[in-house]
């Protein structure tokens, strides 16, 4: 499958507050920094982080070949570190089961080390949520550690694990995945 990326945009933003249906999933998507019900304003604040030459913050809808929504992803960006932290990437209800999480991470990373000056991307994950990391190591992310009982949601705690990736694991990556 064919997939590309586009800015998000505030149309777009309906469509994407009716893929999470409680705070569970939106917590589980988008981490403590956004609740349900999802604000417009909290999107509308995040598309305008999207803007300018070079942002620090990026906003992405994942399309296919024809222009239909599959997927969401956000990438934020540190010049000084020289690294990338993928976050808030989410699979649209009805594309979900298909194969597609790792064409989405790999999607995610060819965005992220895009920029030259990038050597390493991050990203945090919940412990339980093992279909993304088993995506997540499929396209070569390592497991750095955990913080346990990290994000309080009624009487639990969930546990974060951070995964990283660096530029010359990437290269392996692609060597690993041709064919695929």
């Amino acid at each position: 499958m064919s997939l590309s990326l586009r800015p998000f945009t505030k149309r777009e933003i309906p469509a994407l507050k009716a893929w999470f249906h409680n705070q569970e999933e939106v917590l589980l998507w988008a981490g403590a920094g956004l609740q349900y019900p999802i604000r417009d304003s909290d999107l509308k604040d995040l598309i305008k982080a999207h803007r300018g030459a070079a942002p620090v913050h990026e906003i992405w809808t994942i399309i296919d070949a024809e222009s239909a929504t599959i997927g969401h992803l956000q990438i934020w960006y540190s010049q000084r570190l020289r690294q990338a932290t993928i976050g808030r990437l989410a699979i649209a209800p009805k594309h979900r089961g298909l194969g597609l999480a790792l064409p989405l991470v790999k999607h995610a990373i060819d965005k992220a080390f895009s920029r030259p000056e990038i050597n390493r991307i991050e990203l945090r994950v919940y412990d339980h949520n093992t279909a993304a990391i088993a995506a997540y190591n499929r396209a070569g992310f390592v497991l750095e550690g955990t913080r346990r009982q990290s994000t309080p949601i009624g009487d639990m705690f969930w546990s974060t694990n951070i995964m990283s990736i660096l530029r010359d694991e990437y290269v392996g990556f692609d060597k690993r995945t041709e064919g695929e």
